[in-house]
């Protein structure tokens, strides 16, 4: 990623110091806010002409009501050819438009309804030959009734496993 971009989301961004117990991938969390959910499944889908980004989370009683985020990409440009030449790599995810997000669709994190991402990254660790250490952060529109309101940010540490077509 260019450091003007970088440094021009930092200001932005208040999950980019990523507390130390939530940089450790062998851990599957996400965390909303202050909120951590289990993840159920991470994929990163390279099959088709464009990748897709699913990550889904375990649901939680929030009040009185069950949340489970879901955060999504179904159009990255990634190079789709070798997966181990990803490793290392960081692909800003959001804000659609930017000149760093050359995706030709949005992001987006549904937790009560489909928001497209305001901003966020994934970055990609070491590959197994089967998945990704990952970490994907940025900051989502959440409407919460009063749990979690506005900007809110997030951020998932988890193994991403690769299927390739």
């Amino acid at each position: 990623m260019q450091a003007a971009h970088q440094d021009s989301l930092a200001g932005a961004w208040p999950c980019v110091s990523v507390p130390p117990h939530h940089r450790n991938p062998a851990v599957s969390t996400f965390v909303l806010g202050e909120r951590p959910f289990v993840i159920q499944s991470a994929v990163l889908d390279l099959t088709g002409r464009h990748a897709t980004l699913d990550i889904q989370t375990e649901g939680q009683m929030v009040g009185a009501e069950v949340w489970a985020p879901y955060l999504y990409h179904h159009g990255l440009a990634l190079p789709v050819n070798d997966p181990a030449a990803l490793a290392g790599q960081t692909v800003v995810l959001a804000p659609s438009g930017h000149p760093d997000c050359p995706h030709p669709d949005a992001g987006y994190l549904y937790v009560q309804g489909h928001e497209e991402l305001a901003a966020a990254e994934l970055v990609l660790g070491a590959f197994d030959g089967q998945a990704f250490e990952a970490r994907v952060h940025g900051l989502a529109a959440v409407d919460g009734q009063g749990e979690l309101d506005g900007l809110v940010p997030f951020v998932c540490t988890c193994r991403l496993s690769v299927w390739m077509g």
